[in-house]
């Protein structure tokens, strides 16, 4: 009995001292950081609209080489404070989506929506863009982001498409992995040991692991490479079904939005893969029909970032990453701002 004791004691303090040098190291070699941006807790979902825990301001540093500074308002969505009710003669724009509108690894003013809003200024006084995104999600989480900011009043919501929106439809809905999440945070044991779990290295080094397997999935089955134009093709056609399924939560978000007078945009933001010339361009083409079809007024940005004379690695934030730039971002916002100057909004 006391030898099993013994071994069980020197196992324990075994591992805790692994736990330690592992901690320790990636600490030291900045091998993952010790804060990142946490959601919402079930109490917190019930009282604000955002999905991302409220009143958070750090500097992430997910990935050294690329520091950005995120805040996260009372409402939980990520920029500056703003009202929840909105003010006389005010222009409310609600952008969703998922890393792209978000913003990965750019400061809070470069991203899309803050981008927009400046610009839109310029067009005319009295502009919010609210930001909505939320990574790893796809149309189904997205229609329930875009409910749940109903009550911000936007008069018009644009749903930004990124290239792996389809194979994400065939996981496990972002909505539920959330739903999980919270649960599983906001109930003993994770709700007294998740405060200190968060700010652990070797936790959020976990975390980024299981992220970038699944963003290296996601590439794999959408077929984001350089394979030829006809491997490309027959991708294409093994997407369909997942098209028509996009096309149709596309369908019933416009209606859902049509009920309540608020007008629908739909934005497709290119990969770095397609953006370099020879890319193939099919699924957004086929997304350019199906959003004409379902009635929602679509804009394509591959043409504009294509001919804005930048080459893709400053488009996007290659070698280090595969999210756009500030600068892809300000390229985008200024064709955007002229489409949305014609949308006729109620």
């Amino acid at each position: 009995m006391r030898r099993t004791v013994i071994g069980c004691v020197s196992a324990l303090l075994g591992v805790t001292a692994a736990f330690v040098v592992i901690e320790a190291g990636l600490r030291a070699f900045h091998l993952a950081p010790t804060e990142g941006v946490v959601t919402v807790t079930e109490a917190e979902f019930r009282s604000i609209p955002g999905l991302y825990s409220p009143n958070q301001d750090m500097t992430d540093w997910r990935k050294r080489p690329l520091p950005h500074h995120v805040h996260i308002n009372s409402l939980g969505y990520r920029g500056t404070e703003f009202p929840r009710d909105k003010a006389a003669g005010e222009l409310r724009i609600v952008m969703v989506g998922d890393s792209f509108t978000y913003g990965d690894f750019v400061n809070d003013g470069d991203t899309l929506p803050a981008q927009l809003e400046r610009e839109l200024a310029r067009w005319r006084a009295g502009v919010r863009v609210i930001n909505a995104g939320v990574g790893d999600t796809t149309i189904d989480a997205q229609a329930k982001m875009v409910e749940r900011a109903l009550p911000v009043r936007p008069d018009l919501v644009i749903l930004t498409f990124t290239e792996n929106d389809l194979t994400d439809l065939a996981d496990t809905s972002a909505w539920d992995r959330l739903a999980a999440n919270r649960k599983l945070k906001s109930h003993l044991p994770l709700s007294v040991l998740y405060p200190a779990l968060r700010r652990l290295a070797l936790w959020n080094f976990a975390l980024d692991a299981r992220a970038r397997l699944h963003v290296l999935y996601s590439a794999r089955a959408a077929g984001l490479n350089t394979a030829s134009a006809v491997d490309q093709r027959s991708r294409l056609a093994a997407r369909l079904p997942l098209l028509e399924v996009y096309k149709k939560q596309l369908i019933a978000l416009r209606l859902g939005l049509d009920a309540e007078r608020i007008e629908l945009m739909l934005v497709l933001f290119p990969s770095h893969f397609t953006v370099r010339h020879g890319g193939s361009t099919e699924q957004l083409d086929w997304l350019m029909r199906a959003g004409a079809e379902a009635g929602v007024h679509t804009v394509n940005l591959l043409a504009t970032l294509r001919e804005s004379g930048q080459t893709v690695e400053r488009l996007y934030l290659l070698p280090d990453d595969g999210h756009p730039s500030a600068r892809a971002y300000a390229i985008a916002v200024k064709f955007l701002a002229e489409t949305i100057s014609h949308v006729r909004i109620a």
